[in-house]
């Protein structure tokens, strides 16, 4: 399963997509690396971080904005 790991800090947010099975972590991609300060919360932290994936972001991981848009459209 995928999922994506966050380290929130006073001067960076990093974010990065971790691969899990059976409760462990078993790889790690390159984090992306935002400043703080350019981001008024985490959510748009977040967003910033999906915007510049270049692929869709783990399902269960998706921001809350992203999921309702996608909920609306498609019904």
């Amino acid at each position: 399963m995928e999922i994506v790991a966050a380290d929130i800090g006073g001067t960076h947010a990093r974010f990065a997509i971790a691969e899990v099975e059976n409760g462990r972590v078993v790889s790690l991609g390159e984090p992306a690396t935002l400043k703080t300060a350019d981001h008024a919360s985490l959510q748009t932290a977040y967003q910033a971080f999906e915007a510049g994936l270049g692929r869709p972001p783990p399902a269960r991981s998706r921001s809350r904005s992203r999921r309702r848009s996608q909920t609306t459209s498609s019904g």
